[in-house]
């Protein structure tokens, strides 16, 4: 009787150690960086930011982003032949929360669909500048000096995962955001290639 008593002493033990390990390798948490290259208007704009996540399961998870701005964009329009604006665009930051869905395929690969709400504060600066018939310049008007605005919506979008190890993933997306509208009636195309990674935990 002892023995039995014992053996199943023994089971219930391993199978604790065994379900601690289980629960171990789940790696619910992760935290990552990403980079964006996006494009608003055939416009580029770029931002380096963080990501942070839960995973409830194999296919479902929710995370979120936090980005700044690196590098904006600048285009000139010509009014007359002496008269130009420079339009120089930037974002100040970027956060995001999605949910995402997984479904894996290939062993280490996992295609994903993300969709969520999406914030983004901008700046947008105006530069009128006039040159004489020889084309030098004779006046820089920078007023209003800035304007800042915020966008804000749903988002959605597809990537891939590579896991390269069972803590660290490497992902490639494509991402729509919402339309940017600097200016009332004015409705821009928005998107963004996000390159990043994620280590769990």
């Amino acid at each position: 009787m002892k023995a039995v008593k014992s053996i199943a002493t023994l089971c219930i033990l391993i199978s604790g150690v065994i379900s601690s390990a289980f629960a171990a390798e789940k790696n619910n948490w992760h935290v990552g960086s990403l980079f964006t290259s996006q494009k608003v208007n055939d416009r580029d704009l770029n931002t380096f930011g963080l990501t942070v996540g839960y995973q409830f399961n194999q296919y479902f998870s929710v995370q979120t982003r936090y980005s700044k701005g690196t590098s904006g964009s600048s285009e000139v329009l010509d009014f007359t032949n002496f008269d130009k604006v420079s339009l120089d665009r930037d974002i100040k930051y970027q956060g995001s929360i999605l949910i995402k869905a997984a479904y894996p395929f290939a062993n280490q690969f996992s295609f994903y669909g993300i969709a969520g709400y999406s914030k983004t504060k901008a700046e947008q600066d105006l530069f009128e500048s006039t040159t004489d018939s020889q084309g030098n310049l004779t006046g820089v008007n920078t007023s209003p000096p800035s304007m800042t605005f915020t966008e804000n919506g749903f988002t959605y979008g597809v990537g891939v995962d590579y896991h390269v190890t069972k803590n660290v993933e490497l992902f490639i997306e494509y991402q729509v955001l919402p339309d940017w509208e600097p200016l009332s009636g004015i409705s821009q195309s928005w998107d963004s290639i996000n390159l990043g990674f994620n280590y769990r935990f």
